[in-house]
């Protein structure tokens, strides 16, 4: 919301563009697509899917559905990344010694990348990605394809801004389907840039864990929106707030208080996971 309002606000960006110009780059800001998110404080839907899982066509939920939900050790791991017991209810939440514990065992990296890549099986999880497109992203289809000529779009970009991961205050961008050297004449250098296909799992980066995640919104548009001729950049923004465990931490203690302990859902919960999202 903040950048949004800010780049409307802008001289210089204001100066760049004719309204009139029809020759000029047509720009499509998306302010949310979780507004029961935006009311609740919560990082997932109503149906506690997380949408950067959801934007799948319908052969690919079958897919993910038919394939081990153990593929990359989330079931393994289930127990730490989604307790049952509410820490109101207990007064107690062992996480920090079984964080250093799950670290020991599978490495940071490795830990992430089973966190992050989330599952399709099991919904009162974190970052499930559901069984079926949800209705946000059916309106964002209904609206793109209503105003937007696609097969008339030469060139795209889509820029999805997350905030969470990473040095605070510092902003990562992430590129598929385009080179270091491209990606850095985009953007006036390379200090910012994550290229996954150069990365492995031992990176440490903002970024890095994500290679097996599907269903996100810049790819879900990239691959089911636009023609096949279109040169298409699909980009990440990802500015860092607090270290990745905290940031767990948050979503992890406010999920399930809101899964089961409901009637204890206890605002400093779900103010935990804003400010976890949160820097200034």
């Amino acid at each position: 919301s903040a950048i949004q309002t800010s780049l409307l606000l802008n001289d210089t960006m204001k100066s760049h563009f004719d309204y009139e110009d029809e020759s000029l780059p047509t720009i499509v800001f998306v302010h949310a697509l979780n507004p029961y998110g935006f009311s609740k404080l919560r990082r997932f839907n109503e149906n506690n899917v997380d949408l950067n899982r959801n934007f799948l066509q319908d052969h690919q939920f079958d897919d993910v559905q038919a394939r081990d939900p153990n593929h990359i050790g989330y079931v393994d791991m289930m127990d730490f990344i989604n307790p049952t017991q509410s820490p109101e209810k207990t007064g107690w939440d062992f996480f920090f010694p079984q964080a250093v514990h799950a670290i020991a065992i599978n490495g940071y990296n490795k830990l992430k990348q089973c966190i992050v890549t989330g599952n399709y099986h099991f919904p009162k999880s974190l970052f499930y990605g559901g069984n079926e497109l949800q209705q946000s992203h059916k309106l964002l289809k209904d609206f793109l394809l209503t105003h937007l000529d696609m097969e008339d779009i030469k060139t795209v970009g889509i820029l999805d801004v997350h905030s969470g991961l990473g040095k605070s205050g510092f902003d990562t961008i992430g590129l598929t389907g385009v080179g270091l050297e491209e990606a850095s004449q985009i953007f006036g250098g390379s200090d910012h840039l994550f290229i996954p296909e150069d990365q492995d799992i031992d990176d440490s980066g903002a970024l890095s864990g994500y290679d097996k995640v599907t269903g996100t919104v810049p790819e879900g548009l990239a691959e089911h929106f636009f023609s096949s001729n279109a040169k298409i950049y699909p980009v990440t923004q990802e500015f860092g707030t607090l270290p990745g465990v905290l940031v767990f931490k948050a979503m992890r203690a406010e999920n399930t208080v809101y899964q089961y302990d409901p009637k204890n859902r206890h605002p400093k919960y779900s103010h935990a996971l804003r400010d976890a999202f949160y820097f200034d």
